[in-house]
Order: C-alpha cells, then structure tokens, then sequence
C-alpha cells in the first residue's frame, strides 16, 4: 500500500489493510513490474490508470495501481537486505493461480509459495542484476 494512501486512512481513523506477503518474480524479459489483481483488491487499491502491454497473448490492457513493494535480496551468505519502493504495478488476473499450476507439477509434495507479483524491468533497470548459474544463486543491487 502506497505510504500516502496509509497515512490518509490513518488520519482518518479508517482500517489500514496487512501487507500482502508473498513471492515477486523477477522476469528480466517483462518490461513493466506487475502485482496480482487479487492482491491490489485486498490492499483496497484504486486503479490509476490503464496500461497496454505485449506478451505471449498479444496485446492486453491491464489497470495499473500505485503500490508499496518491500522485497528481500541477498546480500551474503544466508543474509539479506530490504529494496524498498512505490512503484505503478499493472494488474495481472489471477497471477497466483497461474503460478500454482506450475507448482504442482515443479515443487515438492506440501510446499506451497504464494506469487504475488512481478519484478519487471522498469525496477531492474535501475539495479545490477548478477546471475551465478553454476550456483544458482543471484545479487541484485542498488548502484
């Protein structure tokens, strides 16, 4: 949740929503950062705007929202920080769902992640991304 829409339900005396914790997906080929429209809804977001956007499907237009996105990254050995920032995420119906269907058939008997968006180009273009394949491992920093 964007920090000047909680700082106005708070004024107002208003519930203030629990962040909405899960996974974000970095996928370097999306140019725009996305969240489930499930959890803009939850978060009691209001669309800004409408975006277009290009992907396998062609063409789609998707509303957009101002949204607060707090993500770990590793930073050493079993260490991590915190990328903090607002960001205008376009909106992708049932995300989370499409992404259980890749669970089941890739994941062990009884985990269960929760994707709650997408880190898309638009947040990674103003970071170093380093992808260590032989050891399956990432760093992502603020230059």
């Amino acid at each position: 949740m964007p920090r000047a829409l909680e700082a106005r339900l708070v004024r107002s005396g208003l519930h203030v929503p629990q962040p909405v914790p899960g996974l974000l997906l970095i996928d370097t080929g999306a140019s725009h950062t996305c969240i489930g429209e499930d959890v803009a809804q939850a978060l009691g977001l209001r669309p800004t705007s409408v975006g277009v956007t290009y992907g396998a499907g062609g063409r789609h237009q998707s509303p957009e929202y101002l949204a607060h996105l707090s993500f770990g990254v590793p930073v050493g050995h079993g260490q991590y920080g915190t990328i903090s920032r607002e960001q205008t995420s376009m909106a992708v119906p049932d995300l989370d769902l499409q992404f259980a269907r890749v669970q089941q058939k890739e994941l062990p008997a009884g985990v269960v992640w929760r994707l709650t968006g997408i880190i898309g180009r638009d947040i990674l273009r103003n970071m170093l991304f380093a992808y260590d394949g032989p050891g399956g491992s990432f760093t992502l920093s603020v230059p």
